[in-house]
């Protein structure tokens, strides 16, 4: 069976460092639907290349997940490499192979371990059942690989962790055996993201009630509340982006304009036509398109206006300063650009300074005794 050929997305540049920025979209853009041994994919995991568990049909969203058969769990609180996979052999679940993150280290283990089941799973509910079933018995995981559409990075250890590439779990054996109430926690945590049914349903009930003389009632935008509310607990939810570290603002920009969805961001359908969120809009005004320059641009015909993202975002969340509105951005799609060297040392000048200052404030208790005396 070391021969034996799976499906899932792949991308195969072998990558020296943990990808970031740009390198991130090129990444998820140039994911596609490989039949793969295991045994290749854990060595090409080991040196770099990416991929998504999952098999994605029409898109790379949780939306257009179509089947799966290999399930990874990402571990990076630092819990040892041996004790979680003593704990899973234990519970009579083997994984195939476990491999280091890029940014594993000694003295902070940070791992991944993927686990096969033994048929082609391609009833969403179980998938989603067996996926939160692994991450509660084990316990200690990343709570965002509970996605359908997880992307997963490789890492540089170049050696594979305990490879038993014949190893087979059965998902109707550890749902019936594991399955805990409790575990449904990561499965409601994941639902905001498919919500557009229920507020579609809501909006022809409050249709229906208005009457024929108001026949336009809009629906609650939950997506649209949350910005305006400033809710940054929401719409990480929502989002549920993989965090990023940029090397500095150039790069932060150009993901901004160039790779985040607008349509996503606020919820979306059909971003070619839709009824404005800026204003209350009686027959759609809004869309969004691409520029030449591949920036995402929110227009409204009725208004006059064309928005970039952060644009959208300050005029929504009435946001008071360019900073606040950017901080809310990383806040929400969970971004961060590292600290420049000029930073740092201008920082802990300013911390000198400020203990300086303190200490002249405050002098030695024990001189000030002594005038006491």
């Amino acid at each position: 069976m070391s021969d034996y050929v799976i499906k899932c997305m792949y991308f195969d540049h072998r990558f020296k460092e943990k990808p970031q920025g740009k390198q991130c979209g090129w990444v998820q853009k140039s994911l596609t639907q490989v039949n793969i041994t295991i045994k290749n994919l854990a060595d090409a995991l080991c040196h770099g290349a990416s991929f998504k568990p999952a098999v994605l049909v029409g898109g790379n969203k949780a939306e257009n997940w179509t089947e799966q058969q290999l399930f990874g769990l990402d571990f990076d609180n630092g819990i040892k490499i041996e004790e979680v996979y003593n704990k899973v052999i234990l519970l009579g679940i083997t994984p195939c192979f476990m491999y280091t993150t890029f940014c594993h280290k000694e003295d902070h283990h940070k791992f991944r371990m993927i686990f096969c089941n033994d048929t082609v799973i391609t009833d969403g509910s179980i998938r989603d059942k067996l996926q939160a079933t692994l991450m509660g018995i084990i316990g200690g995981i990343d709570e965002v690989c509970f996605n359908r559409d997880r992307l997963f990075f490789g890492g540089k250890g170049q050696v594979v962790l305990h490879p038993d590439y014949e190893a087979r779990i059965n998902a109707e054996f550890i749902i019936e055996k594991y399955w805990n109430d409790d575990f449904e926690q990561y499965i409601s945590n994941a639902k905001p993201k498919s919500k557009k049914k229920n507020k579609t349903a809501a909006s022809s009930k409050s249709k229906d009630k208005v009457g024929t003389d108001k026949e336009y009632q809009p629906h609650e935008n939950l997506n649209v509340k949350a910005i305006k509310e400033h809710d940054v607990e929401y719409l990480r939810k929502v989002l549920a982006h993989d965090p990023i570290e940029f090397e500095n603002k150039n790069e932060f920009w150009d993901y901004i304009y160039s790779e985040l969805d607008i349509g996503e961001l606020i919820d979306i359908d059909n971003p070619k036509s839709f009824c404005c969120v800026l204003h209350e809009d009686r027959n759609p005004s809004a869309n969004i398109f691409i520029t030449q320059n591949g920036i995402q641009k929110y227009r409204c015909c009725s208004e006059n206006l064309t928005l970039n993202i952060k644009q959208l975002i300050e005029i929504l969340g009435d946001f008071k300063s360019e900073y606040k509105a950017t901080q809310f951005i990383m806040d929400i799609y969970n971004l961060s650009i590292k600290e420049s060297q000029w930073s740092i040392e201008q920082r802990e000048n300013i911390d000198l300074m400020i203990s300086n200052i303190t200490l002249n404030e405050n002098p030695n208790p024990l001189a000030m005794l002594g005038r006491i005396e």
